[in-house]
């Protein structure tokens, strides 16, 4: 029986093939601007079709066509900008090497500011954020270091992080 259906939906979607190719590529190229493309993905739509053919029947099989191709369209563009931010990501990077004189200045600026910052926090505050920060001392040793409970170690922390990160914005 499976067989059977298989043969006729795959006459269908011959048929679609035939009656839709020309429309098919139009709308695609409408969203997908290189033509190589464009192909790769109207042969995409048909295998897609093909992979499902057990849900396709003649009234609905010109809206899953369409339905297919525009969601490869959208999978492409999403690749396609994925793949551009990961460029833009690589050439940041090399501009950066470009750059690394005046970047160690800028972080050595930073880090001193940073160091003078911390060292105006309150008491406890500023013990448990140069622990973390500069001794590289977990929540849980500063606890025991310090005998306050991990949640005070943890509060603090996050008062600390919090001043220094909104006094560095003013910096920047």
């Amino acid at each position: 029986m499976d067989s059977k259906i298989n043969q006729i939906n795959d006459g269908l979607i011959a048929s679609a093939y035939t009656a839709l190719s020309r429309h098919l590529y139009f709308y695609i190229r409408s969203i997908i601007k290189n033509d190589s493309d464009v192909e790769d993905i109207m042969q995409d739509v048909f295998v897609r079709l093909l992979s499902h053919r057990a849900m396709i029947c003649a009234g609905t099989i010109r809206s899953y066509v369409f339905t297919i191709a525009y969601n490869l369209c959208i999978d492409y563009k999403r690749h396609r900008c994925g793949i551009r931010k990961f460029n833009d990501y690589q050439h940041s990077l090399y501009e950066g090497e470009t750059n690394e004189t005046e970047s160690s200045v800028v972080a050595g600026s930073l880090e001193e500011q940073e160091m003078k910052i911390a060292r105006s926090l309150p008491g406890q505050r500023r013990i448990v954020y140069m622990m973390s920060r500069f001794e590289d001392k977990s929540v849980a040793d500063i606890a025991v270091i310090m005998n306050l409970s991990r949640r005070t170690v943890e509060n603090h922390l996050l008062l600390g992080r919090h001043t220094i990160r909104e006094c560095l914005r003013k910096c920047i």
